[in-house]
Order: C-alpha cells, then structure tokens, then sequence
C-alpha cells in the first residue's frame, strides 16, 4: 500500500493520509520526505467512518530537513468554485491544475467481501477533469488547504474492488486533529448507523406533512432532501434499539437535518435527541451515541495458523444476529486451521468448552493443551472402568465405556463449534500441531516504534 500524505503539525509531528494507504492499525509503516529520506513511522488514529488516517513520526530523524505544516482555509467549498488540485503523480514527483468544483454529494461505496473498512455518511467533492495522482489537496490561491484529495475504495456489483478519488472537506478533520495539538486523545462519538439520501417527494408518500416540508424549505440549506436509515452498521449497540432501517431523520437536537455534513454534530454528544418519521407517524427519540476509539482492533491471536479476535465494524454490519464467541479473521495456508476452519465464522465452543470473548477462548485452548500433555505422559495410566452391580447392564456400560475411551483418546485432535454469519453452526475436529504452530497473540502497545508487540499467549 502507498499513498500521498498531508503534513498537518509539526509541533507534534502529525501527517494525514487516506485509509487506502492505511486500511488497518496492523503494519509497519514509512514515510518519504522529498523523495530522499525514509523513515519509520507510527499511526495514531483510524477514523470509523470519515476516509483518513493521522501518523506520527520522529522528528530528530529528519535532521535539517525543513518541514512545515499546511495551513487550513475556513470557507467550504461549493459547486462552480474555482480551486487548484496540488497531488503527487505516478511518478512521485508534484502534479498540480486548476479546475471547478463540479459537484458535492454523498459519497456512496458497497459492502465488500470479505468485510473491509468503507467510507460512509461523507459528502465528497468532485472537480472537473481532475489530473491522475495519488493523492493531494484541493486549494485555494493563497495555497490554504479547502479540501483533501483522497482515493477511495470499495468493490462493484460484481464484487470486483474499485477505486475513485474524491475530495474531504477539512472541516471533518479537525475535531482529531486539534486534540492531539493539545497533547490529548480524540474521543470522537458516533451513531452505528449507515444513512442516505431522499428526495422530498419521496418522504411525502410516506407520510411527510406539508409542515415538515416548509421548514425545510425555509432552512438556510442549499439541499432539500432528508436523511434515512439505510443500514444498522451493529445489532447490538445502543442505538440499533432505539432506530430501525428506513427511519427518517427530520431534527437532531431541534435543527433541520437535510445533509451528511449535519451529522458533525455528533461528534462529542453522549446521546441526541431526534425527530423521526416511522411509518407515518413522527416520532421524538433520544438515541444513544457509541464511542470510536480509533484503532478497531487491539489485539490478535494466533493460534494453529487461524487469526482470532474480537469482530471488527465491518464484519459487524453484515450480520443480523451477531454470534458470541471470537471470530477467525484469516487462516494461514498449510496450517492446521486451514484444514479445518473457513475465515469469516465464529468460534462459539472449544472441545465442549463455551467461549465468550479472547480470555475464554485462551483458557479453553490452553486446559485442552494440558490435557493431551497430560495422556503423552509415559506413567499416565488410564482410569480403571466402574465396577457394575447388575449383570445385565455389563455390555450396555461396557460398550458405553469405549466410547467414552474412543473419544477421550483423540489423538491430538480438538473439537470447535463455530457458526458462520449466516447462522449456520458446524462442530469440526482439528488435528492440532503444537510444535510448529505456537499460540501467540499481538497487542496494541502506544510505546512500541510500530505500535504493537508480539508476546507469547
């Protein structure tokens, strides 16, 4: 993965990127300075929702290198605007052309298989005839940053990945950038929720009085249209039981709400109160926010060649009914875990053991680990068999005891109850290679060049 970046503080070190450079918070990751100087750095935060990433690097590693910020402009930028698109090409060397703002409209990408991070609830900025680059900035003459040039991805009909570049109004990048200039953390809000578009007309049919409709028509936006409901990104936050799937947002916290960019002000709001259309019916609702933490993921297992961890966003939004248990995000090709299990089910069951969550699945693992050290002892001697008072019942017990001796006597194998995101449950046996795939696990550590270390499970 590569991608142009955007200096945003020097004081700290700050540069911002599109999460199609960075989709992940696992990786090792390089900046390039002037095309001659490369050095490590470390990210710092993953927007849920908005298409950028923030990195830091260590300044002292630049030397003499001059380095300076970008300067933000306050003035949004609308269509028929004149702005210059500074980015760097192909060829890593600087492209830059002066074109019109054409049009800004929702941002639209599909859910990809198998399930990545994607862009929602933005607007993005398109200009005319836009030079081929990585990436850059849209600006205006003084050279004061209005937008930012991102490249975005997502995957067609056909499932095939996509690409397209679109502008990132930096008015919704500076709630995380001004935390971490104050020596803070972002602790942005949000709802789990993916909205769209409608048209007036349309939220008429269902219910729209001519009320609603004049206040929007008398409200200083320059978009006559209503957000609904699209998607609930997760089934089991706070809001997903309080709003449902084709709700009509009118009012968040008694303002009209007609565009994405209305959304802003959930940024640090616990809950908000909302005026929906559900059926017809208006309703007033308060609606919980959730808390983003900026990573997703903080912590990986491996174990027997499969990646284990908690369900990212992603995953979350294509499922209904979330299943407990940890979910396999990948298997190694030659592992055990290939053999035995697919990437995308949940593991809800070790050798008869429940798992809930990392800890449980540990503690399943390892007490089935002891076990069958425990039968390769050479002085284990196996359990006499129970003494039967009636003779009648001797072959019935005794056959019943073989069986219980089969099954104890698996040979390293280990039983895994999983169940895949369409509720579809499986119990597989897994030859286990304890010698050559070792259970370790990689956890999020702030001190650490890459941010994570590596440690034994």
């Amino acid at each position: 993965f590569y991608g142009a970046g955007l200096i945003v503080s020097t004081n700290p070190p700050l540069i911002l990127a599109d999460r199609d450079t960075i989709p992940i918070s696992i990786g090792d990751i390089f900046i390039t300075f002037a095309n001659s100087i490369i050095i490590p750095a470390k990210l710092l935060y993953l927007h849920p929702v908005y298409n950028f990433i923030l990195v830091t690097y260590d300044a002292s590693l630049l030397g003499e290198t001059p380095v300076r910020a970008a300067d933000f402009c306050d003035r949004e930028l609308n269509q028929g605007d004149s702005v210059f698109l500074v980015g760097v090409g192909g060829d890593h060397s600087p492209v830059m052309k002066k074109t019109v703002v054409t049009s800004v409209g929702n941002v639209g990408t599909k859910e990809c298989s198998p399930p990545r991070w994607r862009a929602m609830n933005v607007e993005g900025v398109k200009i005319d005839d836009p030079v081929g680059s990585q990436g850059g900035v849209l600006c205006d003459s003084d050279g004061k940053v209005q937008a930012l040039w991102l490249n975005y991805s997502s995957q067609n009909d056909k499932g095939k990945d996509v690409s397209f570049m679109s502008g990132l109004p930096v008015s919704l990048v500076r709630a995380a950038i001004e935390p971490f200039q104050q020596g803070t953390k972002p602790k942005l809000r949000g709802l789990d929720i993916e909205l769209w578009t409608m048209r007036i007309a349309a939220a008429r049919t269902l219910g729209l009085t001519d009320a609603w409709v004049r206040r929007i028509e008398e409200s200083k936006s320059t978009r006559h249209t209503l957000l609904y409901v699209l998607n609930v990104l997760d089934a089991s936050s706070p809001c997903a039981k309080v709003l449902k799937v084709g709700d009509i947002v009118l009012e968040i916290n008694g303002h009209v709400v007609t565009r994405m960019g209305d959304l802003a002000v959930l940024n640090d709001l616990d809950e908000v109160q909302m005026v929906i259309l559900r059926d017809g019916l208006e309703m007033n609702v308060t609606v919980p926010t959730t808390h983003f933490n900026g990573y997703e993921t903080t912590r990986v297992l491996g174990w027997q060649g499969a990646l284990v961890q908690q369900p990212y966003k992603a995953v979350l939004e294509q499922v209904r009914n979330i299943p407990g248990g940890v979910y396999v995000s990948c298997t190694l090709y030659g592992s055990p875990a290939s053999t035995a299990l697919r990437p995308g089910v949940w593991i809800t069951e070790v050798q008869g053991r429940p798992v809930r969550d990392l800890e449980s699945f540990l503690e399943a693992v390892h007490s089935h680990h002891k076990e069958l050290a425990r039968k390769r002892r050479a002085s284990y001697v196996p359990p006499p068999p129970k003494l039967k008072a009636k003779a009648e019942d001797m072959k019935d017990e005794e056959a019943e005891g073989e069986e219980e001796e089969e099954d104890d006597d698996d040979e390293g194998y280990v039983r895994i109850k999983t169940v895949s995101r369409t509720d579809v449950t499986k119990v597989v046996a897994m030859k286990l290679d304890t010698h050559y795939w070792e259970t370790w696990q990689l956890v999020r550590d702030d001190k650490a060049v890459s941010g994570w270390i590596c440690i034994d499970a």
